[in-house]
């Protein structure tokens, strides 16, 4: 009979100011709509060390904290498109009286 070995997924978050903000608070993570972080789920050392070269700090999460965030993040529109939209705001007339 074989051995199966069960890997288990590491959950892990990317960025400073992320993590920062994390210890604080997961919904205060999730309603902060101008920063930039990552969550990922590895099962291999190699993987994860590529990734982690690309950002200033990660930590490991819990698996809900991992769920959590990561639909938030599938729902919410990408950082470059929420600042676009901004941008593209017509100048309202009583604006220029304030």
């Amino acid at each position: 009979m074989k051995k199966q070995l069960i890997e288990e997924s590491t959950y892990v978050l990317f960025g400073g100011e992320a993590i920062q903000i994390y210890g604080l608070s997961i919904n205060m993570l999730m309603s902060s709509t101008q920063l930039v972080y990552k969550v990922a789920s590895y099962n291999e050392v190699s993987a994860f060390v590529t990734e982690s070269k690309k950002w200033d700090d990660f930590m490991e999460i819990k698996e809900k904290d991992y769920i959590l965030l990561k639909n938030h993040l599938s729902k919410s529109p990408p950082l470059g498109i929420l600042n676009k939209q901004k941008r593209n705001k017509k100048p309202v007339f009583f604006n220029f009286f304030k």
